[in-house]
């Protein structure tokens, strides 16, 4: 069974909204507040959903973030491949 990643992205007037599918992982991002919750709220009327907070995994990436952005690393991958062998 193949699957693919879909990305639905908006920029409208300073807006940004970003919805990355894969499988039966949602990631929702976007820089108003207000809209995302509107967003979340639409999707749990449709489907059952459940809000996991800050990201700290997607599809096996940790993201790690500071004041200057985000640090993306694939460490527990390789470590979790290491006690396996």
């Amino acid at each position: 069974m193949e699957s693919e990643l879909c990305r639905y992205f908006s920029f409208t007037k300073g807006t940004q909204l970003d919805l990355l599918i894969y499988m039966d992982d949602i990631l929702l991002t976007g820089n108003d507040k207000s809209l995302l919750q509107s967003i979340k709220q639409q999707l749990d009327q449709q489907f059952s959903i459940k809000d996991l907070g800050s990201l700290h995994y997607y599809l096996g990436i940790e993201i790690l973030q500071n004041s200057k952005g985000l640090v993306m690393s694939k460490r527990k991958y390789a470590l979790d491949l290491l006690q396996c062998a």
